[in-house]
């Protein structure tokens, strides 16, 4: 099918007729694997927590059709039900590639930062968020933003530090830097977040 509607995704998720739904997941999984390079075109950073595409498309579509009980599909029937809708050939696609970023690179975050270290690094800002603040879905989508405001190079080394957890020593091997020079950009890393997550300019 070459053009998806709003009616015609419903009526394939009440039918449920194996063919139908088959088609869909195809095009759904087409649709998720460009979302994903999408976004890791757009935030080559993110990379680093990536699990590789069969899983990240695995997240996708479990997402989608929400197979918790109750399977309700809530996001797929969501799609052309908001403001602004616009139908078109590329009205689907571009509704589950925006769906894909937004839950890859939630689902990066929440499963691979190392939340206790980052939230001692941070001192006053971090306190209590170790425990909750990973859970806590308005925390998130401000330490989200404040991740996105970073230049390239935090980015990097937030990764290195907190995603992949890597050592001092081979961080400097990493970037072809000594430890001084690690341990300021660190510090540099540290004060911006704490700016961008109190509000301070």
């Amino acid at each position: 099918m070459a053009t998806w509607t709003p009616e015609e995704v419903r009526a394939v998720l009440d039918g449920r007729e194996p063919n139908r739904l088959r088609e869909l997941v195809q095009f759904l999984i087409a649709s998720a694997l460009a979302g994903r390079a999408r976004l890791l075109l757009e935030k080559p950073w993110l990379r680093a927590a990536s699990r590789g595409p069969e899983d990240d498309v695995q997240e996708v579509l479990t997402a989608l059709f929400n197979d918790k009980p109750p399977p309700d599909a809530r996001l797929l029937r969501r799609f052309g039900d908001y403001p602004g809708f616009v139908a078109g050939e590329a009205a689907f696609p571009s509704y589950v590639m925006g769906v894909t970023k937004n839950i890859l690179q939630r689902n990066y975050r929440k499963y691979r930062i190392a939340w206790e270290e980052l939230a001692g690094d941070l001192g006053e800002v971090g306190g209590g968020f170790a425990q909750a603040g990973s859970n806590d879905p308005t925390w998130r989508l401000d330490f989200d933003a404040a991740l996105d405001k970073l230049p390239a190079d935090a980015h990097e080394l937030f990764v290195l530090l907190y995603v992949q957890q890597l050592d001092i020593k081979a961080i400097c091997e990493r970037l072809g830097l000594d430890v001084d020079a690690v341990y300021a950009r660190k510090s540099r890393l540290i004060k911006r977040l704490r700016k961008l997550l109190t509000g301070e300019d």
